[in-house]
């Protein structure tokens, strides 16, 4: 199961297929891509971002949330762990 994080005002939440456009619009936009180090094209390529969060789970390598209001379930941003090293403790 994931873990889900509440606060009073936000949701961490499981990353959706539903979220692909908004985390196209996040990672095709000029002023998120020029500190983020990645970006995509189209809405189709941004479909890698999608698998690359499954894998992460699937391989216990990482985990990364989707945030939201908890009023709403649009997606505002993310966050997350990756490379994750259970041997090391890291």
């Amino acid at each position: 199961m994931f873990p889900e994080i509440t606060t009073q005002r936000f949701c961490l939440r499981k990353i959706l297929s539903t979220d692909q456009q908004q985390i196209f619009e996040g990672l095709s936009g000029e002023d998120v891509i020029k500190y983020y180090g990645i970006s995509y094209n189209t809405f189709e390529e941004t479909g890698r971002q999608m698998e690359w969060y499954e894998n992460l789970i699937r391989t216990g390598t990482g985990i990364w949330w989707g945030i939201s209001f908890r009023s709403t379930t649009e997606l505002i941003g993310a966050c997350g762990f990756n490379n994750i090293l259970i041997e090391h403790s890291k």
